[in-house]
């Protein structure tokens, strides 16, 4: 059972294209790539200038702020027409 699990393995791995290859790890090529490009920007954990961003406050991009302007809508009209034609 095992010789054959081996064989199918060594089978599967032979007809393996570069097109396959790069579809099963193109996340782990990218998440590389980007670690790579942070620690040279200075902001991943291992650069030289991380340490000195810790120390300095740091604004949340995603928190809740208040809007520049004062909403002045009422209400809204929704229309739901499904399987119509796009308005696009």
């Amino acid at each position: 059972m095992e010789k054959l699990l081996q064989e199918l393995r060594q089978s599967q791995l032979a007809a393996q294209t570069r097109r396959h290859f790069l579809e099963t790890c193109a996340t782990g090529l990218g998440g590389m790539a980007l670690g790579a490009f942070l620690q040279s920007c200075g902001v991943a954990p291992g650069s030289e200038t991380a340490a000195a961003n810790a120390a300095t406050p740091q604004i949340d991009p995603s928190a809740v702020r208040s809007p520049q302007f004062a909403p002045k809508a009422k209400s809204v009209i929704y229309i739901h027409t499904a399987g119509s034609p796009s308005q696009l």
